[in-house]
């Protein structure tokens, strides 16, 4: 295989082994995302991949999905890769699966290997701060109103680090926004979901508080890699009043900035909408953007046109086409869509 296109980004100045050592390739992570489903993963020869294991409702089948987050195949080369990818498709094949959705790391360049996916297509943008910057000059980066809004919340707010036993105050705040937002029942998770999350030594869970009074509080993820992203995050009516969310992120940006990480991933919108509410935020704080892919693969084309394969643009189509239309009922949509996708 030539490697006529780079498998990692090149604009972000990262060694492939730096890419494979982020959070969301590792298994703890990837198992707390997918529960209370199983995982399927291999790690052989440089080459790692691990991803959920979903039953697809009404039927004995299942199929694989990269649960909420980043990941894909990766590995230190294109031809590690395919090597890699081949024993992958050929297990799957062998167990039975379905077909397989994959949300890419925005790191990775899965165009540099789409010739051995079967779908393939640029999802939206997400927003990068450059960390190797000096607090000036990053603060410069930022929209001239970001900038009197961090300078303003920094006079009256205070930002902490929370503690593992302070999960049930993240799940308020957290909650109290997607009740704002009506968000869908998906982006909701189990007590069981924050408990794990807090114990984790690469979560980084932050609170903004008015005196005494907690406002607002966002979940950073960071493990060897020097790569910080921007995970979950809530407020309550005081909170967005204040406009603590700011102040959260450019707290953030020092804290991971002492830690020597070189990137903090806030991620995308909620929609793939150029006027996405959340997309406009977060692109106040960084014009550096990275590309973010959805891709998938077919590891049983009869049973994939069986159960309807695409339907509206889905690549798992078949997990919301209506009843009657060779549609599993029940599922939920595959589209890229996640609580920070």
């Amino acid at each position: 295989m030539g490697e006529l296109l780079p498998l990692f980004v090149p604009g972000f100045a990262l060694e492939p082994a730096q890419v494979m050592s982020d959070v969301y390739f590792r298994s703890d992570f990837v198992a707390l995302q997918a529960h209370p489903d199983l995982i399927d993963g291999i790690e052989d020869q440089g080459f790692r991949h691990s991803t959920a294991i979903r039953a697809i409702a009404n039927t004995a089948l299942s199929d694989l999905e990269t649960p909420h987050g980043y990941g894909g195949p990766v590995a230190p080369s294109l031809t590690v890769l395919g090597r890699g990818l081949a024993e992958w498709k050929h297990r799957q094949r062998q167990k039975g699966r379905i077909a397989e959705l994959i949300r890419f790391h925005p790191c990775l360049n899965p165009e540099a290997f789409a010739d051995q996916l079967d779908y393939l297509q640029f999802n939206r943008p997400t927003v990068m701060i450059d960390l190797g910057q000096t607090p000036e000059q990053r603060l410069a980066g930022y929209t001239v109103t970001t900038r009197q809004n961090v300078r303003k919340a920094r006079r009256t707010l205070n930002v902490r680090q929370m503690e593992p036993g302070e999960w049930p105050l993240f799940k308020h705040l957290y909650e109290h926004m997607l009740l704002r937002q009506q968000a869908l029942p998906q982006y909701y998770f189990s007590d069981y979901y924050y408990r794990e999350l807090f114990s984790k030594d690469w979560c980084y869970p932050f609170l903004v508080e008015y005196g005494q009074e907690p406002l607002a509080t966002a979940c950073f993820l960071s493990s060897e890699a020097p790569l910080a992203h921007y995970h979950l995050s809530g407020a309550n009516d005081s909170g967005l009043r204040h406009r603590a969310h700011y102040v959260l992120i450019d707290e953030a940006c020092d804290h991971f900035a002492r830690r020597g990480k070189k990137w903090l991933h806030l991620g995308g919108g909620r929609t793939r909408a150029a006027d996405d509410s959340l997309w406009l935020f977060k692109a106040q704080f960084s014009p550096i953007h990275a590309r973010f892919f959805m891709g998938g693969i077919v590891h049983d084309p009869a049973g994939y046109a069986g159960l309807g394969g695409m339907y509206q643009g889905l690549f798992q189509g078949y997990r919301v086409k209506p009843a009657g239309q060779g549609a599993a009922d029940g599922a939920s949509a595959a589209d890229g869509s996640g609580p920070h996708p």
